[in-house]
């Protein structure tokens, strides 16, 4: 978009922070400089997480007991709905890790939404 906007004349495939960054019309304002910083650390994040889900087939580490939570909640999807407990004997609320669990991915989602409307 910055390429298009600032009419930087790159090909398609050759925009990069680098190459945009190297532009004289780019050089000329440096707002556009940590615009396109702070967009290239979004898109870092948003692709190592793409990368770890979908190349590498991991999975995101969710709650504060992970493997308990994804294990008690794939459980309660198949309907189960007896109590569930941790490592250590704890019951475990479900509801209040789901709960803390989309808190989790709202905020990463709100982050990389406020980077990339600045």
């Amino acid at each position: 978009m910055i390429e298009s906007v600032c009419e930087v004349g790159l090909p398609p495939r050759q925009v990069s922070r680098k190459a945009l960054i190297r532009s004289e019309k780019i050089l000329a304002n440096s707002g556009l400089i940590k615009l396109i910083d702070a967009v290239a650390e979004a898109g870092k994040h948003l692709r190592d997480e793409r990368d770890r889900l979908f190349h590498r087939g991991e999975r995101r580490i969710l709650g504060s007991l992970p493997e308990f939570y994804y294990a008690a909640s794939a459980m309660e999807a198949f309907g189960s709905s007896s109590k569930h407990t941790g490592p250590d004997g704890e019951e475990l609320d479900l509801e209040a890790e789901h709960k803390n669990v989309i808190t989790e991915i709202e905020d990463d989602f709100h982050q990389v939404v406020t980077v990339l409307s600045v």
